[in-house]
């Protein structure tokens, strides 16, 4: 008889931890909605460019971010990259300046998800396997959504 409801109770709080957890990798933090930008990463330097890592959520579920690089630099001027799309949310995203190689390395969820190139003006993405190259972006619209953006 305990077996019974230990197994009643035990049962449905696993599958509600497992699909709770299941959600919170997919599509983030609670609070993120469709059609919100979330500011994963930034890294600034004093005498180089400035590069943030900024997290579109998108309004499917099964393809709930798309993540873009944007680096900002003399002049202010703004250039992007995209990084990923149809893709899950980017836990514990950090950007570095790797010393050995002058390579930014962008990270999420334990690994190295993407590279900025300096000397080529390239982004290497996982996601997309190929070097990615610059686009121009209005530097007053990245200003907007920076600061606009959760987190």
């Amino acid at each position: 008889m305990r077996k019974t409801v230990l197994y009643a109770i035990a049962g449905p709080f696993a599958l509600g931890t497992l699909l709770l957890a299941i959600r919170l990798f997919h599509l983030g933090p609670f609070g993120i909605r469709p059609g919100d930008d979330i500011l994963l990463a930034r890294l600034s330097s004093i005498n180089g460019p400035s590069f943030f890592v900024i997290g579109h959520r998108t309004k499917f579920a099964t393809e709930p971010y798309e993540v873009t690089l944007y680096k900002i630099g003399p002049s202010n001027r703004v250039s992007s990259y995209y990084l990923a799309f149809e893709d899950s949310y980017w836990w514990g995203c950090s950007i570095k300046s790797n010393r050995k190689s002058g390579e930014i390395e962008i990270r999420a969820d334990g690994a190295v998800s993407a590279r900025y190139v300096p000397v080529k003006d390239v982004v290497v993405s996982d996601a997309y396997r190929i070097p990615i190259s610059a686009r121009a972006a209005d530097y007053a619209q990245v200003q907007k959504l920076i600061s606009a953006s959760k987190r």
